[in-house]
């Protein structure tokens, strides 16, 4: 697999870090978090036509994840569970050197007419649920 193409895939055991903005988001003024909230809602609602630009199935490949997510209630273990010759090719698959840094990302909600933020698990689940959940 040439390094480009290795680019392209999670590693396996990447350190997961939360992107921690709770201190200065809520030191922002009333409007500065109505205004970081639209932002935000907006770069999420736009992140299909980026997807659509990447290749055509990237967007039903993430409504994929986005069932699968919903389906399992984030408990993926049970699914990626191999036997025999698929344990094999599965650990020459997921075996990657360099190790990447992943991010957890905040949501931000509104609740009358204040803004709360939302902070997930440094974790793959907390990744994929703070997605989820910016769909709602």
């Amino acid at each position: 697999m040439t390094s480009s193409k290795s680019s392209h895939s999670p590693p396996t055991g990447a350190t997961i870090h939360q992107l921690k903005i709770k201190p200065i988001f809520d030191g922002l003024e009333q409007r500065e978090k109505f205004y970081a909230h639209f932002l935000s809602r907006a770069a999420w609602h736009g992140n299909r036509i980026v997807m659509r630009q990447v290749s055509a199935e990237s967007p039903l490949i993430f409504d994929l994840v986005m069932d699968l997510y919903q389906t399992c209630n984030g408990e993926y273990v049970p699914l990626c569970t191999v036997d025999g010759v698929y344990n094999e090719l599965h650990k020459m698959v997921a075996s990657k050197p360099n190790m990447r840094w992943k991010f957890v990302q905040p949501n931000t909600y509104i609740n009358g007419e204040d803004i709360e933020l939302k902070v997930y698990d440094e974790s793959n689940r907390g990744i994929i649920q703070s997605w989820y959940e910016r769909d709602v």
